[in-house]
């Protein structure tokens, strides 16, 4: 059953389009909770590197196909990263609170909602990278369709 349940989350994860848009991802909070982590945790990120690099939370001052698409490696590992321990600290509340340690429910719940949203942010970030994508492939079929059209009509 556990295998299943594992094998279910990785196709979930490696899904090629996660909730297209990220629209119900912005309902559940997850902007703002990306404000919080980037306004923490994204600071000192950027502090301590050189912003010209695509990285775990950033794509770079460089934005073309090649980064976009190294950055959403980085997403999905990072969900990888976090997917299971969301699934981990969803069991152990549910083991904790079967074994009235209500303690011990309350760091799981912490912990169970941080991976959750850390989860759920990587998901919204490749969404919103998908899009990035798509419309990099409408422009460029457009620019090319253009050249071709004045191409020919100087012919």
């Amino acid at each position: 059953m556990r295998i299943v349940l594992l094998v279910d989350l990785l196709i979930c994860i490696l899904a090629q389009n996660p909730l297209k848009g990220g629209k119900i991802y912005e309902a559940l909070g997850v902007k703002q909770f990306k404000k919080f982590v980037m306004g923490t945790i994204g600071r000192i990120s950027k502090k301590v590197r050189e912003d010209k690099t695509t990285g775990t939370y950033f794509i770079g001052k460089e934005r073309n196909r090649k980064t976009i698409k190294q950055y959403e490696i980085t997403a999905r590992i990072n969900e990888l990263v976090h997917a299971p321990a969301t699934a981990y600290f969803g069991y152990k509340l549910a083991e904790d609170l079967g074994c009235g340690n209500n303690s011990g429910a309350v760091g799981d719940v912490i912990w169970l909602l941080v991976n959750g949203y850390c989860t759920m942010l990587q998901r919204y970030n490749r969404a919103r990278v998908y899009n990035t994508l798509d419309a990099l492939d409408r422009r460029e079929k457009m620019l090319a369709l253009s050249d071709n059209l004045s191409k020919s009509a100087f012919e």
